[in-house]
């Protein structure tokens, strides 16, 4: 990823860790998704096997009663099935969600951490002024809080990890294929 003159300098900073992660959440949803493929396959070759018992049996009710229900085992069977892969993949994003998180967490007092932290100051002191007293949000949080008087003001890190995984999203969906 390109930084842009926009960008701060903690994205900058942890472009190699979240690409380590990336690396890191490929490899679990590789395992996820091939467990999940091999559960799904197991469900539709289980599925299969009742639709062709079932088929044996209502072949004296009917070919039109066999078919009907063949379909609808396989249907349902399908649908398991994409709904074990789905969560295997959102299983793999939360992991990799939470892994940064905790890779900003453990670098919170660094001189990168320090640095966002300073650039977050900057933003809630611009929307309530010079005179805000601002301190850091309490663990696992990572962020500010602001207050002048009455008005309170708390900055989180969380969208602009959320604006990151969204810049990453096609490399973090090529991982479900």
């Amino acid at each position: 990823m390109m930084p842009t003159s926009k960008q701060p300098a903690m994205v900058t900073a942890l472009a190699p860790v979240i690409d380590a992660l990336l690396r890191a959440a490929q490899a679990d949803a590789a395992n996820s998704v091939s467990a999940a493929e091999a559960d799904a396959a197991a469900q539709l070759a289980q599925a299969r096997a009742e639709a062709a018992a079932i088929v044996a049996r209502a072949k004296a009710d009917g070919e039109a009663a066999a078919e009907h229900a063949s379909a609808a085992a396989l249907i349902a069977a399908r649908r398991e099935s994409r709904e074990t892969i789905l969560a295997a993949h959102r299983r793999a994003y939360e992991l990799l969600r939470q892994g940064i998180f905790d890779e900003l967490a453990r670098r919170a007092d660094s001189p990168a951490g320090s640095a966002l932290l300073a650039q977050l100051e900057a933003l809630v002191r611009a929307r309530l002024g010079p005179d805000a007293t601002i301190g850091r949000l309490d663990a696992p949080r990572i962020g500010v809080r602001a207050t002048d008087g009455k008005r309170q003001v708390e900055m989180t890190v969380d969208p602009f990890v959320e604006r990151e995984l969204a810049v990453f999203g096609d490399r973090i969906e090529a991982l479900w294929r």
